[in-house]
């Protein structure tokens, strides 16, 4: 498995549709949402390692009403993060493994 110089396993992309996140992000104030976009990117960004003590510091809440919006969100947002990176990690797997083989596999003309 590929790191970076930290030894974190980079995630660089994954789908961010839209829809999808507008819906799941309705119930929650234009802060919230922020502080939501912030959570899921930052704890994929940091390959799902933030600890406690520094979460403030590194999603960057200043405010103590930006702090209580991480706090609202953060393990919802944490549990689709999670989800998130799972799938990604299945699918850079199978593209290892397909890569191991001598790439995709080529599809039947018929």
């Amino acid at each position: 498995m590929k790191t970076n110089d930290t030894g974190k396993d980079p995630l660089l992309y994954f789908p961010f549709y839209c829809h999808e996140l507008m819906g799941i992000m309705a119930k929650y104030t234009f802060e919230e949402q922020g502080a939501f976009i912030r959570v899921l990117c930052g704890f994929i960004t940091e390959d799902g390692k933030i600890c406690e003590q520094s979460k403030y510091r590194l999603l960057q809440a200043q405010t103590a009403s930006e702090r209580k919006a991480i706090d609202f969100v953060y393990s919802h947002a944490v549990g689709i993060a999670e989800t998130i990176m799972g799938k990604q990690k299945k699918i850079r797997e199978k593209n290892r493994e397909n890569g191991r083989k001598g790439g995709r596999p080529k599809k039947p003309v018929g």
